[in-house]
């Protein structure tokens, strides 16, 4: 089986990598299963709960401010995925506090939108 968001998410990675090897991603567990009985799986949630992960969290966080934003959080979705009731919920939050939300569905858009975000603001990369 095919993971689409993740297969574009790596793609995607990849070519940031080399395109802006000084721009800083931080990958969220979004993606991160749990494994073991009931109560290793209770026990996971929970620390991941306490050391401050947020469910709705995007998939990548591009650790950069521009003129006009603090920072871009990226969600990746397959061509008929849906955000979920916490995802636009962080996306709000987000928005209104100055951070730009791109939702990706392909790999053409991504690198469309990093190269907007970053040559926008002639940026030294």
């Amino acid at each position: 089986m095919r993971h689409k968001e993740s297969d574009l998410q790596t793609d995607c990675i990849f070519w940031i990598r080399i395109q802006y090897p000084k721009v800083q991603t931080v990958p969220s567990n979004a993606d991160f299963k749990f494994s073991g009985n009931d109560i290793r799986r209770m026990i996971t949630g929970k620390r991941m709960k306490d050391m401050g992960y947020i469910k709705g969290t995007p998939d990548l966080f591009i650790a950069l401010g521009n003129a006009k934003y603090n920072g871009l959080w990226i969600e990746f979705k397959s061509e008929k995925g849906k955000q979920t009731k916490e995802q636009l919920e962080f996306q709000k939050t987000t928005e209104i506090n100055g951070f730009k939300y791109e939702i990706v569905r392909d790999y053409d858009y991504f690198k469309e939108i990093i190269n907007k975000y970053i040559n926008d603001d002639n940026l030294p990369f």
